[in-house]
């Protein structure tokens, strides 16, 4: 009896569980502003944290951080800008992207 309860909780968590979701991330950089967007192509509900970062010319840091649920087939997008970009722009840009399914 008691195999059987253990065996229908861990069936249940089994499938409570978040899955993985692979997203590549999609960057324009520009001296000015740089900009990154991800496409939720799986069909799935997801929930994703992404964070850009970047460095200037004078080696100032930009960086941006955002949480976002996104549902079947939407897309997110988040930027970052250079404070001065005559004189300081933008020249590193790196992206991650951290993406679950939701049940």
């Amino acid at each position: 009896m008691k195999k059987i309860i253990l065996g229908f909780f861990l069936t249940l968590s089994f499938k409570v569980m978040a899955e993985p979701v692979f997203i590549y991330p999609t960057c324009y950089a520009s001296p000015y502003n740089s900009e990154c967007t991800i496409n939720n192509n799986s069909g799935k509900d997801i929930s994703c944290s992404i964070q850009i970062t970047g460095q200037t010319k004078k080696g100032g840091y930009v960086s941006a951080y955002e949480y976002r649920v996104l549902y079947q087939y939407m897309s997110a997008w988040i930027r970052v800008n250079s404070n001065d970009p005559m004189n300081d722009p933008i020249v590193y840009l790196q992206a991650y992207a951290n993406c679950n399914t939701l049940n």
